[in-house]
């Protein structure tokens, strides 16, 4: 085991076919294992507060809902550029709990096919949630004379 001063229980993690904790357990006071799984909690928990948005592609409609709360309204901006949807926030430095701190974040997705610029709707939920949408055009029915293609078999080359 290699010795980590400070994460001597990630090494360990590493290896597949050794135990996962070489350390005793009574020179920390605590189970290490418990120590891990509040690690990958609080990340995963991380992860999900800040700034998450979810996508959805259905066959008549994309949308995106964005985690904004952070944001007064007048500090967001959404648009369209070309086939894509920008959405941009930013709040000069003020106090929290913490201390001070400033915030700014673009994202930009891109348009699917059957949507138009020009149809993108946004609104902003009392609970931060800003959801942009897009309805797609409907595909025309297909119309016209039916015909069978026949199948020509080749000799030759088994390629």
């Amino acid at each position: 085991m290699s010795l980590n001063l400070y994460l001597p229980y990630r090494s360990a993690v590493c290896r597949r076919n050794q135990q996962l904790f070489d350390w005793p357990q009574s020179l920390f006071g605590f189970d290490l294992h418990e120590l891990d799984d509040h690690w990958n909690r609080s990340m995963s928990q991380m992860n999900q507060i800040a700034g998450s948005s979810q996508v959805s592609n259905t066959g008549d409609k994309f949308s995106v809902k964005l985690d904004v709360s952070h944001f007064k309204p007048e500090e967001i901006e959404v648009k369209t550029i070309g086939n894509s949807i920008q959405i941009h926030g930013k709040h000069e430095e003020r106090s929290d709990t913490h201390g001070w701190i400033a915030r700014e974040f673009t994202r930009r997705y891109a348009l699917p096919d059957g949507c138009k610029a020009e149809d993108v709707i946004s609104s902003l939920k009392p609970n931060g949630v800003l959801t942009i949408e897009a309805t797609k055009e409907q595909l025309p029915p297909i119309s016209g004379v039916e015909r069978v293609v026949p199948i020509a078999i080749t000799e030759g080359d088994k390629q």
